[in-house]
């Protein structure tokens, strides 16, 4: 299949690709929502090391890069934890483990607090989420305050490595997790990417996918006014014809006069309005259909009423003899 055919399929398959990227927006959702939200605080801390004077550059680069990369790593461990715990902030301790569960605690603790080292430049990264936001900032405050005053029971270099916060905690405006937008902008990328196999693979009509009925709102009015004016024609003619027999029964021309004195005559019955629902197929054809027809019943209207003007005529020379 070319590429102008496939293009001239995904315009047929609208409403079968549009039906998919709408299912796959509305599991995302549901899974997105049903998460908590949770802010972001994002701060960075500086190793700096004394070296001795002439130290090789790529030495102290290296060191760096080690030293970092130990204090990233244990601001996920369990010692970590607890010294952050007895630091003095006012953190909730029931918020990482309700039942005293080290496991439950500790996974939740490497969700909430997360540090990467850079490179070799001895900047470490540290990123927090939490739903509230007071207890963000309590915990990243704690967080920054152990590595600066207590790295020195980490990687055991004493007073040689120095820890400096270049960047204090900022809490973000907004949630920042989960992540609504990206989350929504690929469940529409994934979703037109298997809408668009799927219309490839299955091309025959029984394979289309509705949320919607296929209904034209614009040619239902207009085949629903078509219909109703076709119906009002045959109901007037139907008058017509009726008063044009009851009028001819109830002439009498006895002694030369009219006598209008029979039967009244019956009311006439509309016969019900016909609706009839719009197919939406050979709309074209059934217009034309409709216009030819209004044309026969708009003559026949005519020449009905011709006939009842000249038999009223008749009428009036009869009575004037």
């Amino acid at each position: 299949m070319n590429m102008n055919k496939f293009i001239s399929l995904i315009k047929i398959k609208k409403q079968t690709i549009a039906s998919v990227v709408i299912l796959f927006l509305t599991i995302t959702a549901i899974i997105t929502f049903s998460q908590p939200l949770k802010y972001n605080s994002e701060s960075s801390v500086l190793v700096v090391q004394n070296f001795p004077s002439g130290t090789d550059q790529y030495s102290i680069s290296k060191s760096n890069e080690y030293i970092s990369n130990i204090l990233a790593k244990v601001v996920s461990s369990n010692l970590f934890y607890v010294d952050v715990l007895n630091a003095g902030f006012n953190i909730d301790k029931n918020y990482f483990s309700k039942t005293n569960n080290v496991n439950t605690e500790m996974d939740k603790w490497k969700k909430a607090v997360q540090a990467k080292a850079i490179g070799d430049t001895g900047i470490i990264d540290i990123n927090i989420y939490h739903p509230n936001k007071q207890q963000l900032n309590q915990i990243a405050m704690a967080v920054n305050f152990i590595l600066q005053s207590k790295h020195g029971k980490y990687h055991g270099l004493g007073s040689n490595i120095v820890i400096k916060i270049i960047d204090q905690p900022i809490i973000s405006t907004w949630p920042a997790k989960p992540n609504i937008i990206l989350n929504l902008l690929l469940a529409i990328a994934v979703g037109l990417i298997v809408s668009f196999y799927y219309i490839y693979l299955f091309q025959e009509e029984s394979f289309n996918l509705r949320l919607w009925p296929k209904l034209n709102g614009r040619r239902m009015k207009k085949e629903r006014i078509l219909n109703n004016q076709i119906a009002d024609s045959i109901n007037e003619l139907a008058d017509l014809s009726q008063l044009d027999k009851n009028e001819g029964n109830n002439l009498d021309l006895s002694n030369g006069k009219l006598d209008f004195r029979a039967e009244p005559v019956n009311q006439v019955t509309a016969e019900p309005k016909i609706e009839s629902e719009p197919s939406g197929q050979n709309y074209e054809a059934e217009e034309k259909a409709g216009s030819q027809i209004n044309e026969g019943i708009n003559q026949a209207k005519a020449e009905s009423q011709d006939q009842i003007l000249n038999r009223q005529g008749s009428m009036k020379n009869v009575s004037g003899n």
